[in-house]
């Protein structure tokens, strides 16, 4: 009698086993992750009027004007995801038919892929969210011979900023694809209004479940947000967490968030316990920029062989302090990205102003910003940085400074563009707000993100640039109707381009970007870089990097050609193909502005081939292409289409055969380009 009620206890404890037993029959890749505590979002994209490669638009949305939100102030998570589409295609590639988008590449473009869409967010123990995770099973998935891309956002990206570059190329190969948005995401927090994001990228109270990022509630926030109204908080910039740290980390949880859900969804023959694992699946990490470094990071940590190889183009990567190494023989030392940033900041308006510097569009942007421009020549010449007379005679002397640190000839032409549009500016705020894990109240060097009026004074964010911004923002300001602020301008808070000096002088927040340069040379920072400075081992897995010498952002004298040297010294049995593009530059985008298009050409045609190649390589054995320069040669005239650009050369042979490709040789003292 006094057992009967034990009884049913019995049977559960039995009954739990039997499952624990079960689940333990099942591999690891089939089992759901710890970090899988939020319910799982699903979209179905039918192939008709939405799909997983363009959201519906396909190549004539893409080309045309931007889908519109019926209600402005309301947009749906629907409508959101198909502007983001919009948006994270055309700001990383040249769509034109030009310049062979669709015609020498991205082929299948027009071709709708049916599937679905696996959403969910991966939290902190304080269960704020750490990174999002999106996974893509398209209808045409090869059951029989199964393919994994995990990728990540690039830049500061949400969880569609990789559907152009990685995305589309993989579904259309009946691929399934495992996307991070490596912590950094489109997540905005508006201070004045409590209002913030929520991870389908529609516009929530601040305290709401579903909020993707929130400043950190404090006294010290309180009194910032009094003393500077209107300021807006981004989870790159000021999450209080240096999230460059944990990319790799999240490109694996990705990868692991791939598998379960294939195995949970898609199992071809369930009843049979067939499932997806690494040694039956190929998985290729793949990248651009950020992304790119995430993957690269990802590989390095990778100790469970969740990866089989890697294919990434321009990667931001972090290398250790004090590195140097030879190109062509001669020393190049490197400097930290924050470190290249700040002095390409300071220098580059000044140089922009050189006789005979490459400008592509310096017609539209110079008459803006000449006088803007030569204020900064003389500053920098009052403060000791430049030393001549004329402020001709300073443009080339600054110049001369960035061409000394390692710009590439090849580079020049975006000095002019990047200074125009604070690309420097852009990055020295949010990085180091973000290698120093900073909170919006900590207000770095008097610089902060709002709205402004037309006389660039902060005002509160309007109600559709708010609730648009998912759709229209990359993550990194000045981005969809937010901008920099220069708290300490004379007369009070001013965007950049209004910010004046105490002599009435445009300055472009010269002042607040001397701050941000002595951070970037500080212990604090110098530290933080060692802590986040990758290995360079693969863990023999094989790799291609591509990237162009005309890239001004990843500079390859400070990252491209420092990496693939620091994995020559690391590896034991070295496993990179490393591929310069001659003519290659950071921003395709660019290239649909036809001035563009006479110096460069479109990094997207090499990175497809690249991987076509590591496709290839993993799943018919062909051989990888070894390293090399391809001599890729933009249009004379901007008004004729590519009619065709040299390929990667697959073996020495063609190679020779070849005048537009050289080897190149990379060892553990450096890069001899032949």
């Amino acid at each position: 009698m006094r057992l009967t009620p034990l009884l049913p206890m019995v049977a559960a404890l039995l009954a739990c086993t039997e499952q624990f037993s079960q689940s333990n029959l099942r591999p690891e890749e089939a089992r759901k992750p710890t970090f899988a505590v939020d319910d799982i979002r699903v979209h179905v994209a039918d192939g008709v009027t939405d799909d997983l490669a363009t959201a519906g638009l396909g190549l004539a949305g893409l080309r045309g004007a931007a889908p519109s939100y019926q209600d402005a102030e309301a947009p749906t998570p629907a409508e959101l995801r198909r502007r983001a589409y919009y948006e994270n295609y055309r700001a990383l590639l040249a769509l034109n038919d030009a310049d062979g988008f669709g015609r020498l590449y991205a082929d299948a473009i027009d071709t709708p892929v049916a599937g679905r869409e696996y959403l969910m967010p991966v939290r902190y123990n304080d269960h704020s969210v750490a990174n999002l995770l999106m996974v893509q099973v398209p209808d045409s998935f090869d059951t029989k011979q199964p393919c994994l891309v995990v990728t990540a956002s690039s830049g500061s990206r949400g969880i569609y900023g990789a559907v152009g570059v990685v995305g589309s190329w993989a579904l259309h190969k009946g691929c399934a694809v495992a996307t991070t948005d490596k912590g950094t995401g489109t997540g905005f927090h508006f201070l004045d209004s409590g209002q913030a994001q929520a991870v389908d990228g529609t516009l929530v109270a601040d305290n709401h479940a579903s909020v993707h990022f929130k400043a950190a509630a404090t006294t010290t926030r309180a009194d910032f947000q009094q003393s500077y109204p209107h300021r807006v908080a981004t989870k790159h910039a000021h999450s209080g967490k240096q999230l460059e740290m944990d990319w790799g980390h999240f490109a694996l949880q990705a990868a692991q968030f791939g598998f379960y859900v294939l195995n949970q969804f898609h199992s071809a023959e369930p009843q049979e316990k067939q499932f997806y694992t690494r040694t039956n699946t190929t998985v290729i990490g793949a990248g651009i920029s950020n992304g790119g470094g995430a993957l690269l990071r990802a590989a390095e940590e990778d100790d469970q062989g969740w990866l089989d190889a890697v294919v990434v183009s321009e990667p931001n990567v972090f290398l250790p302090n004090q590195m140097a190494f030879s190109v062509n023989g001669q020393k190049q030392k490197i400097l930290s990205l924050p470190q290249l940033a700040t002095h390409t900041a300071l220098l580059g308006p000044c140089a922009a102003l050189a006789e005979g510097l490459p400008s592509p569009l310096a017609a539209y942007q110079l008459p803006l910003f000449q006088h803007h421009f030569a204020t900064r020549c003389g500053q920098l010449k009052a403060d000791g940085y430049l030393t001549a007379e004329t402020t001709e005679q300073q443009a080339a002397e600054a110049l001369q400074q960035l061409t000394a640190l390692g710009l590439t000839n090849a580079a020049q032409p975006m000095v002019t563009t990047s200074a125009a549009i604070s690309l420097w500016e852009a990055y020295v705020v949010n990085y180091l707000n973000s290698y120093l894990g900073a909170r919006v109240e900590d207000h770095q060097c008097g610089v902060s993100y709002a709205s402004v009026d037309a006389q660039g004074t902060p005002v509160a964010t309007a109600a559709a640039v708010k609730a648009g911004l998912f759709g229209n923002g990359s993550g990194v300001v000045p981005t969809g109707g937010i901008t920099l602020i220069n708290d300490q301008a004379e007369g009070g808070p001013k965007s950049l381009y209004f910010s004046r000096n105490a002599a009435g002088q445009p300055d472009l927040g010269y002042q607040a970007l001397r701050c941000f340069h002595t951070l970037a040379h500080s212990e604090a920072v110098s530290t933080v870089v060692n802590t986040l400075a990758m290995s360079g081992d693969l863990r023999g897995k094989p790799a291609l990097i591509i990237q162009g010498t005309g890239d001004n952002l990843i500079q390859v004298n400070h990252l491209g050609r420092a990496y693939a040297t620091l994995h020559q010294r690391a590896a034991a049995k070295p496993s990179l193909r490393y591929v310069e593009i001659s003519h290659g530059q950071h921003f395709d985008a660019l290239l649909n502005y036809a001035p563009m298009r006479m110096h460069y050409v479109p990094m997207h045609f090499y990175y497809e081939q690249a991987l076509n190649q590591m496709l290839a390589h993993l799943t018919d054995g062909k051989a990888l292409p070894p390293s090399q320069t391809v001599q890729a040669n933009p249009v004379q005239d901007p008004s004729l289409p590519l009619a065709s650009l040299p390929a990667i050369a697959l073996n020495a042979d063609t190679m020779n055969a070849s005048s537009a490709n050289r080897p190149l040789v990379v060892t553990r003292a450096g890069v001899q380009l032949k």
